[in-house]
């Protein structure tokens, strides 16, 4: 029961959880722990999950299930294809390199000693879902979630083989050691220009980690995409508030993306902005919030791509942010004015789900 809670409330917050569920399942199934399944409370702990992720099942029912939408444009060449070799590799980087000998022993306990036939099931999802996230085009930290059963597994496995407190303590400070190395490609602990010297001297450039097809900053993406924002609402603001009050009672910002929109909603309350639309991912499904693109705030692409839909085009400024991702800065800020066809029929076709 306290597993089927821990997964429903997991699922809510991540549905990759079911992948690692089933591949559990199945591991489950191919060992004398199926057994274990002819127990009512693993019915019981399954109905309290079922119940627990329903309302979100129901949405996702509602509005054409997006989730499975996203993740084929994902597979469909959104993320970068990666061998199983180069797949293993992110794995050893993820999990930290000295850190590797832990989960590997983990895996082979699991597989080979009795003493830990209960563990049995967790290799075999573990075969699964790397092979699943291989042949789907899956980032490699989507095998993460598996990895602190493994590394407990592991733990045991290197305690009983190392008997020495010595030895032992030596194994520890190593994990650390590699730990505290790869630590600031992980966490933002370092000055922009001190990253990149750090990272380029361990050979971890931004293309080398790469997860999409995206040209790629000085940053790798995930600290790239912490650049800019509180910036890009204050130019938005000033463009908005620079607008005749006729126009502002109208005027709307249109996000490229959800982190242009989020960005709009998270720092431009405070600067008198109204709600950002936009066509992508969830911000889609929430629809122009009443507004007939009459007056619409963009930024990136060119004036001539801009006035294939509106009437009038007019150029009010740049984003600059020279860390940010390189489809985040030096791009132009534009006033659009008279949407060329009802609001009603331009939403539907503005959905991207990637």
């Amino acid at each position: 029961m306290a597993f089927g809670a821990v997964v429903g409330f997991s699922l809510l917050s991540k549905y990759m959880i079911a992948f690692y569920v089933v591949a559990l399942a199945i591991g489950l199934l191919a060992t004398s722990l199926r057994a274990s399944l002819l127990r009512p409370w693993v019915y019981a702990g399954a109905v309290l999950a079922l119940v627990i992720v329903l309302p979100n099942i129901l949405w996702q029912q509602a509005h054409g299930w997006p989730f499975i939408e996203l993740g084929k444009a994902g597979a469909s060449g959104k993320n970068i294809e990666l061998s199983p070799l180069a797949f293993f590799i992110q794995q050893l980087l993820l999990i930290g390199p000295l850190a590797a000998p832990v989960w590997l022993s983990g895996l082979w306990s699991g597989v080979r000693r009795p003493a830990f036939a209960v563990f049995r099931a967790v290799p075999i999802a573990y075969v699964l879902l790397f092979a699943f996230f291989v042949s789907s085009h899956g980032k490699a930290y989507y095998l993460t979630p598996i990895y602190p059963v493994l590394l407990a597994i592991g733990a045991i496995s290197v305690e009983n083989w190392m008997a020495n407190g010595y030895a032992r303590g030596a194994a520890v400070a190593a994990v650390a050691a590699s730990g505290a190395v790869i630590a600031p490609l992980a966490i933002p602990m370092m000055s922009e220009e001190a990253f990149i010297r750090y990272s380029t001297a361990l050979g971890m450039t931004p293309s080398a980690i790469a997860t999409e097809h995206l040209k790629q900053s000085s940053l790798p993406q995930g600290f790239a995409d912490m650049h800019g924002w509180p910036e890009m609402a204050a130019k938005i603001a000033k463009v908005y508030w620079s607008l005749p009050p006729q126009d502002r009672a109208k005027a709307v910002f249109a996000g490229g993306n959800y982190g242009e929109a989020a960005a709009i909603d998270i720092y431009g309350s405070r600067l008198g902005l109204p709600p950002a639309i936009s066509g992508h991912n969830n911000y889609w499904i929430w629809g122009p919030r009443g507004h007939d693109g009459s007056v619409v705030i963009e930024i990136g692409g060119t004036r001539e791509q801009r006035l294939k839909l509106f009437r009038s085009v007019e150029f009010a400024g740049w984003i600059e942010s020279p860390y940010a991702m390189p489809y985040e800065t030096h791009q132009p800020i534009w006033i659009e004015r008279g949407l060329r066809l009802p609001m009603k029929d331009v939403w539907p076709k503005a959905k991207r789900y990637i």
